[in-house]
């Protein structure tokens, strides 16, 4: 297939990309090529949200990831905030999570003007977040949990987007950092392959 053929085949996802709000992805149909990943984040976030009495979702997005967490969680007694930087995705998150009692804050999740050592659950998907930060706000022994997009993953997409952003290592960089000062740390990766269609 030639560069114009394959621009072609792209553009159904060009046009819905024009009206893109949220991260609700769910037009674009992946088949996991390999097994996908051994531990399920929205479980995993579930089960520590049942037992948090302040949590707070740094880069929550339009919101969707949060309302599933929160939607398997049967009884929570505790109060929840999110944040979102993007002008365009901070209304879609607040309007989202106002039913659940949710406030959206809009701010940059690496400089969130929270009081310190506020939470006791600080949760973050694939939102850069900067662990001195998470450190002043978590309270003490509170839980980070985290999932991330390594630099280097799904390599094939690289050729299509020659302008995206190259992130660092933050699966290595927040773990050595935790590690440092004195959290324990578990840590895992999975590497795996998918391909999409619209």
């Amino acid at each position: 297939m030639n560069h114009a053929e394959e621009i072609a085949r792209l553009q159904p996802f060009v046009e819905r990309a024009r009206d893109f709000s949220g991260w609700d992805l769910g037009f674009i149909e992946v088949r996991l090529l390999d097994p996908g990943p051994p531990w399920d984040y929205e479980a995993l976030a579930a089960g520590r949200v049942r037992h948090a009495r302040q949590g707070v979702d740094f880069g929550t997005g339009g919101g969707e990831v949060l309302q599933r967490i929160l939607g398997h969680v049967q009884r929570r007694d505790g109060s929840f905030l999110a944040t979102e930087q993007w002008v365009v995705n901070a209304p879609v998150a607040r309007d989202r999570l106002r039913a659940l009692g949710i406030p959206v804050l809009r701010c940059d999740s690496e400089r969130p003007p929270l009081r310190g050592a506020a939470f006791d659950l600080v949760l973050s998907r694939h939102e850069a977040i900067d662990p001195t930060e998470v450190d002043r706000v978590l309270a003490p022994g509170g839980t980070f949990l985290t999932q991330q997009v390594t630099p280097d993953v799904w390599p094939e997409l690289r050729p299509f987007f020659p302008r995206a952003t190259v992130f660092p290592d933050h699966y290595r960089g927040y773990a050595a950092w935790f590690e440092a000062h004195g959290y324990a740390v578990t840590l895992r990766r999975h590497d795996y392959r998918v391909t999409w269609a619209s």
